[in-house]
């Protein structure tokens, strides 16, 4: 079995002892309260279904919690900010559905992959007065599908569940940053920074508010890689064999990026202790593949005619990404040694975006909160402190955390070579483990005189970096 890295008590210093329960019911009315307001200064016509459900998201991350050995008052504290913004984004793309976009949550306007997801599954579930997609993708269709036929007609409830995933990603960071990474505070503190790093990431949280996918890959991603840390006990078996069934239902393409991290993992295992529950992992991953290849990536469904979702013809047509996508060609397909040219530039596109000038959330396709998207900063401060960890760090940590990052930075890099970087949100899922590496600067080496070097010499280059971005879009796109 793994060992813990910590030798210190749970609760080390008493900035982290466990919060007494009186400050909990606080902590929870006031979440109460602030959801009741942002309701009724946005109403989206489903006052009390939203309300319900923003109490029950906030419920079921205070659950998890509350289960964990290193929770903290500070873990508590983080939770609820993060919880409360969730809550906040969620409200305001509700408004934006229901009022704006559409005419109610039961009728909202969506457009691209959400579009899909709810058109998709409202024609699963009998409600034949919209267009099904040409293409219907059990995936996170019938995520939906569940939440229609257990809830009604109404995109309260999906959001909901990916606002509580998110939240439960959070989480499991923060259980990664518990087990994985040494500090002398003991390991609620790092707990607690897993949590803040993986909160402060805008494009993380942001995905609270889509009635995407992504949001539970965020959350199903770390778990399955805190569950390899101790994969032995059967709970944690429990919770990889779900989150690999999550993962390859619903981005079937994710299935060799689960297997890599199974083979990488295999080398901090006592092979002949956890042979059984590796293979368990293992022929599930391969299971649920072959399931998926047997669907044909969807199923057939009688004269369904063609999708009119109010698609886009070209979802990138005007947008800030005309020029990259001319410099790699994207639909015109590159050459192996093109790439390989290209590639070091896609992943410097695919850690800036989502650009950070234009505040207003561009055509707000996805929601106001879009625009929340767009504060990008922390991400770039962490990922400065991700290439110190590299440099400096990396060799310095527990062996399952440098496994387990290398598996991370891999499926991180891989959209970056396959489209240029120009879909970021493939790699948001594998943000979690990343941020651990800033984690461990910020716990262990954050009074290296190098790293204060390191990090004015950073800033100053994504200063210069963001600047000229923003002159070539200014200059050659028609909008920023």
């Amino acid at each position: 079995m793994i060992k813990n890295v910590h030798s210190q008590t749970l609760h080390a210093s008493p900035a982290h002892r466990a919060i007494r329960p009186r400050w909990i019911a606080i902590g929870a009315v006031a979440y109460a309260a602030a959801c009741a307001v942002m309701l009724a200064v946005m109403p989206n016509r489903m006052y009390w279904q939203g309300l319900a459900a923003l109490l029950a998201m906030g419920a079921a991350a205070a659950g998890v919690y509350s289960r964990m050995s290193w929770r903290s008052a500070g873990g508590w504290a983080v939770l609820a900010v993060a919880a409360t913004a969730a809550a906040t984004l969620i409200s305001v793309n509700w408004y934006y559905f229901a009022n704006v976009g559409g005419t109610g949550l039961d009728n909202p306007g969506l457009l691209y992959d959400p579009a899909r997801s709810w058109r998709g599954a409202l024609y699963m579930a009998g409600y034949h007065d919209v267009e099904p997609v040409d293409d219907m993708f059990l995936g996170h269709i019938s995520v939906v599908w569940a939440c229609i036929k257990l809830f009604g007609r109404s995109v309260i409830a999906p959001m909901a569940v990916n606002g509580t995933a998110i939240l439960l990603g959070g989480i499991f960071t923060g259980s990664l940053a518990a087990r994985l990474i040494p500090s002398r505070q003991g390991a609620a503190y790092a707990g607690m920074w897993g949590m803040i790093m993986i909160f402060a990431v805008a494009a993380f949280l942001y995905m609270s508010a889509l009635m995407t996918k992504d949001a539970l890959l965020c959350c199903a991603v770390p778990a399955f890689a805190r569950a390899m840390v101790d994969i032995r006990r059967p709970k944690w078996l429990a919770v990889a064999v779900v989150a690999v069934v999550t993962v390859i239902w619903l981005r079937t393409s994710m299935a060799s990026m689960m297997l890599l991290g199974v083979i990488l993992m295999t080398p901090c295992l006592n092979w002949r202790r956890y042979s059984v529950a590796i293979a368990v992992v293992v022929a599930t991953i391969i299971a649920m593949y072959a399931l998926e290849r047997s669907l044909a990536m969807g199923i057939a469904v009688q004269d369904m005619g063609q999708a009119n979702i109010g698609l886009m013809a070209d979802n990138h047509k005007g947008s800030n990404q005309d020029v990259w996508l001319s410099v790699i060609n994207r639909d015109g397909g590159l050459h192996i040694w093109q790439q390989l040219i290209v590639f070091p530039a896609g992943i410097l596109v695919q850690f800036l975006i989502p650009f950070p000038w234009d505040l207003s959330g561009g055509g707000h396709f996805m929601g106001y909160a879009a625009t929340y998207y767009r504060f990008a900063f922390p991400w770039y401060i962490i990922g400065g402190l991700i290439l110190y960890y590299i440099a400096k760090g990396w060799r310095r940590s527990t062996k399952p955390l440098k496994f387990l990052y290398l598996w991370a930075a891999v499926c991180w890099l891989a959209p970056a070579y396959m489209l240029g970087g120009t879909v970021s949100r493939y790699g948001t899922p594998f943000a979690p483990i990343l941020v651990l590496g800033a984690v461990y600067v910020v716990l262990n080496l954050r009074h290296e005189k190098s790293l204060r070097r390191w990090m004015w010499v950073f800033c100053a280059l994504m200063a210069a970096g963001l600047t000229a971005c923003y002159l070539i879009m200014k200059n050659y796109a028609q909008n920023i």
